[in-house]
């Protein structure tokens, strides 16, 4: 996977290699965030483009700071705008469809502290995660993907993990340390902003 610095400025060269990964990494992402609200199915599909055209538009305005999830409040903050102007057009005519509680996260996008934005960082992190580990997968045991799954994506501790597999808490981290490692080679960058940030 290109990172993803490299990986915006090919988009925002003009190649359609780039926006397709970007749009593969992504779409997904968007999707799943905006169907944990009340909005109608269509409304959804309708909105994930939108961000996704609105990330595109504006990738050349994006200037990474140095500092740790730079990108992904700039892809809130897209967000943030693009549903802003969705519900605009759609005025009162939103409450009738209970789109109330979508319009209330929508504003809580602006603040990083807010339980919406924690929730979208952390959906984020964890979506890329997971699609980074479903291209590093052939390259371990299944038994090594089932640990680190477990103990870093589900959150669950390495001595349940360890009792589950038969193995001792030093495996656990050992087979952590070893995807880890693969993962950082892979997404140089994003691991270890989310490994500061505590996602894994």
């Amino acid at each position: 996977m290109e990172t993803r610095i490299t990986l915006l400025r090919e988009v925002s060269g003009g190649s359609e290699d780039a926006w397709a990964e970007l749009t593969e990494l992504y779409q997904p992402l968007i999707s799943s965030w905006l169907r944990k609200f009340d909005l109608q199915l269509s409304d959804a599909e309708d909105l994930t483009q939108d961000v996704l055209t609105a990330l595109f538009s504006n990738v050349e305005s994006f200037g990474h700071n140095g500092r740790v999830g730079a990108f992904r409040a700039w892809l809130r903050t897209i967000t943030h705008n693009t549903a802003t102007d969705f519900l605009k057009r759609r005025g009162n005519r939103d409450l009738q469809l209970g789109h109330s509680s979508f319009a209330s996260a929508i504003k809580e996008l602006t603040d990083s502290g807010s339980t919406i934005s924690r929730v979208f960082d952390r959906q984020h992190d964890l979506h890329l995660l997971s699609t980074l580990l479903g291209r590093v997968a052939t390259e371990f045991q299944d038994s090594t993907m089932a640990v680190f799954r477990l103990h870093v994506i589900e959150g669950q501790s390495a001595t349940d993990v360890a009792e589950q597999f038969g193995v001792s808490r030093h495996g656990v981290y050992m087979a952590k340390s070893r995807v880890m490692r693969r993962l950082r080679e892979l997404a140089p960058g994003f691991i270890e902003d989310i490994e500061r940030e505590g996602t894994c």
